[in-house]
């Protein structure tokens, strides 16, 4: 666990998603049968 050092938000700590190779915005709409590969979710704190 870690603890935040500074006010964020957690859209700032996501490194991102990329669908069908292309990076979205996590507000995406996904399709069936897109290959979704998701990053490391912390990226600082």
């Amino acid at each position: 666990m870690r603890r935040v050092e500074r006010a964020t938000t957690l859209r700032d700590l996501l490194l991102g998603v990329l669908v069908d190779g292309r990076r979205l915005w996590l507000t995406a709409r996904l399709r069936r049968g897109d290959r979704v590969v998701v990053f490391p979710i912390v990226s600082g704190g």
